[in-house]
């Protein structure tokens, strides 16, 4: 049963793998809190921009001006830190969660990475606490089960979990069967397979940035941004981005355009 006041929303909660062993714990937790902030404000439509000014114009960045994204509240929520090394945000729907997560995923630099628990149901909006707000909901449930799900497959690996809440099941954290499970796998292997450059030049994409100007940063030629883009398997990420996003009803451009 639905609580009053709970509304759908998709929850995520992220911990650092491995944070015992980085050299700077602090430092990684910075680096995770602003790429996760500009990713959400890149796929949710604000005027978050990217941090180095690789991101292009207007024209060309993921986001357009045709954005109008929901108003954030209990169904939308920025990424905050937690306790320890955790971190949590509220997406309004799967896909725009995806399209976030998979930036993250593609900024982080290495030994920094962050496991993924994904709860899909309701959350309820109790108060605004310092750090962030406090909520409850059925998605929380789910999202915790979630990551610890992906703990328990591969406690040294970056995994990206989805869980669903349904009737009286929704504490245990039921399993999403189908495409949701699939997508989240698909996105978390290729990603953990792309090496560091791979990743660059599929984030800068993701960015709208040119491929000229790409090749130019990275010290390549504009002929080896596309083969990476192919061989990495970028080009399909970017695709399944596109994807998401007409699913979520939010126009995307990208790099990918301007050969």
């Amino acid at each position: 049963m639905t609580e009053q006041g709970a509304v759908p929303a998709v929850a995520v909660i992220a911990d650092l793998v491995g944070s015992r062993l980085l050299p700077d714990r602090a430092s990684a937790q910075e680096q995770v809190l602003h790429a996760w902030a500009e990713a959400h404000g890149q796929v949710c439509g604000s005027a978050s921009s990217h941090a180095d000014g690789q991101a292009g114009t207007d024209e060309t960045s993921a986001g357009t001006a045709g954005d109008q994204p929901p108003a954030p509240g209990a169904g939308q929520v920025p990424p905050w830190a937690t306790v320890g090394d955790e971190f949590q945000a509220v997406y309004p729907d799967l896909p725009t969660a995806l399209r976030a997560l998979l930036r993250v995923m593609l900024a982080l630099r290495e030994p920094v990475r962050l496991r993924f628990g994904i709860g899909l149901g309701h959350v309820t909006a109790l108060a605004d606490g310092q750090g962030g707000p406090i909520q409850d909901g059925d998605a929380w449930w789910s999202a915790r089960a979630a990551i610890e799900a992906g703990h328990e497959r591969d406690a040294k690996a970056a995994t990206l979990e989805v869980r669903s809440a349904a009737g009286d099941a929704a504490e245990d954290g039921e399993a999403v069967p189908g495409l949701e499970a699939a997508a989240a796998r698909l996105l978390e292997h290729l990603i953990g397979a792309m090496k560091p450059r791979e990743r660059r030049i599929v984030r800068a994409t993701l960015d709208g940035v040119y491929q000229k100007d790409v090749a130019e940063a990275e010290g390549i030629s504009q002929s080896a941004v596309s083969q990476s883009l192919t061989r990495s398997g970028g080009r399909m990420l970017v695709d399944v981005d596109h994807l998401l996003a007409q699913a979520a009803g939010r126009p995307t451009r990208t790099g990918q355009e301007h050969r």
